[in-house]
């Protein structure tokens, strides 16, 4: 086994990235070992990082830490490189993801009425309505930003790829909760629900309606999505919240003044594909000894069965 980074750097390059997946871990644990973080580190790090990783997204949005592969050709070795991911993001968390790989989807809205009843031996069985209105098909929107950077700073900060890689990627999932959160407020047909007494009273009592709102979507447990402000509000409220039949999450994508109560993995919906970090030459970088580093992924965000979702005003 190589010991110098130069060795390791030139060893890891030559493999397929499928070669480099099959590291086991205690190989990896001795390559990342010692001081952080030479480019052949970060290769072979990334190897382990797979362990905890995920190149789709999850059920209920769970975009793990992924590895992105730089393209052939822009750059001296084509390095995969662990970079943060959405699972810590909670109202991305709380929606439903699907895999957007195909960049283009057909959004659709549904309403379901139930006519499920008992029926005797030789009456006619009651119809139930489901009704689908379906949308154009719509292209995912690009969410992506791009860093230029010096070949000499990667050189001489050991930690910088890793937090160009971390704010460049957290730059797309905040965006990415933007997009949701634009969802819900421009969503029609969502139930409304009015202030009442206090934001506490309004909102447990926009948590019962939800458990009834649409419940033949299918069960699951109802989230509340509000403000960060409007969260501390209610935790300084008094209330066990614990007590409560429903999770809570705050994200600073939503506005004050207004929370959703409902099954939002049920009734919400990413479509996305991947987070990409890669990094490559642009016009004459090549010869100043610069570099790129561009975050970006693919994201539609939808609200597939509004009736399910109860939209409580806080404001007094």
């Amino acid at each position: 086994m190589p010991r110098t980074e130069r060795e390791l750097e030139a060893a890891l390059a030559a493999l397929t990235l499928d070669e480099r997946k099959s590291l086991p871990p205690d190989v990896v644990a001795e390559l990342v070992s010692g001081r952080p973080r030479s480019l052949g580190q970060i290769v072979a790090a990334a190897a382990a990082g797979r362990r905890i990783g995920a190149n789709q997204i999850r059920a209920q949005a769970r975009l793990q830490n992924l590895l992105v592969t730089t393209t052939d050709g822009l750059g001296r070795v084509s390095a995969a490189v662990p970079h943060p991911g959405m699972a810590d993001a909670p109202l991305l968390a709380a929606v439903a993801g699907v895999d957007g790989t195909d960049l283009a989807v057909k959004p659709f809205t549904v309403e379901f009425t139930s006519a499920a009843d008992t029926v005797a031996e030789g009456d006619t069985v009651p119809e139930a309505s489901l009704v689908y209105t379906q949308g154009e098909y719509v292209p995912l929107e690009t969410v992506s930003h791009v860093i230029p950077i010096t070949r000499q700073a990667l050189n001489h900060n050991p930690t910088l790829r890793a937090d160009v890689d971390t704010f460049l990627s957290g730059g797309v999932i905040v965006k990415l909760e933007a997009l949701v959160a634009g969802a819900l407020g421009a969503a029609s047909g969502m139930v409304a629900h009015a202030f009442d007494t206090n934001i506490a009273t309004t909102i447990r009592t926009a948590i019962a309606t939800a458990q009834g709102a649409m419940r033949e979507l299918g069960p699951g447990r109802v989230t509340v999505a509000l403000s960060p402000n409007d969260h501390a509000a209610l935790d300084l409220s008094g209330f066990d919240l614990n007590l409560w039949p429903a999770s809570i999450v705050s994200s600073p994508a939503l506005p004050d003044g207004t929370a959703y109560a409902g099954r939002l993995g049920l009734a919400a919906q990413l479509f996305a594909t991947e987070v990409a970090v890669t990094l490559g030459y642009i016009n004459t970088q090549f010869v100043h000894g610069e570099l790129s580093v561009l975050a970006s992924a693919q994201a539609l965000a939808h609200i597939a069965a509004p009736a399910a979702i109860v939209k409580a005003d806080l404001t007094a």
